[in-house]
């Protein structure tokens, strides 16, 4: 799927995430901040994991930025980008 959301919805439940890179996440994981972003590798994915597993505060850091950047997700804001976006679409073709 083109956004990905599982990612997402695994931010919204307040998990911690460790998810690779993937076209369609670009536009909410920020590496290190509300998630950890690593190389598609089973090591670097491995190290990600016990990083977490060995860092509760950063455990914690990233579970509740990840649930802050969900909620910039939610239905009724999504609903309303998008009719803001009818409703200008005419100019952005002209």
């Amino acid at each position: 799927e083109g956004f990905y959301l599982p990612g997402l919805e695994a931010l919204d439940m307040g998990r911690a995430l460790v998810q690779p890179d993937c076209l369609g996440s670009r536009e909410y994981l920020r590496d290190g901040h509300n998630a950890l972003v690593p190389a598609s590798t089973a090591s670097a994915l491995v190290h990600s994991v016990l990083r977490l597993h060995k860092d509760a505060d950063l455990h914690q850091r990233l579970a509740d930025a990840g649930r802050a950047t969900a909620a910039n997700f939610d239905i009724a804001i999504e609903r309303r980008r998008v009719h803001d976006l009818l409703d200008r679409i005419d100019a952005l073709w002209a």
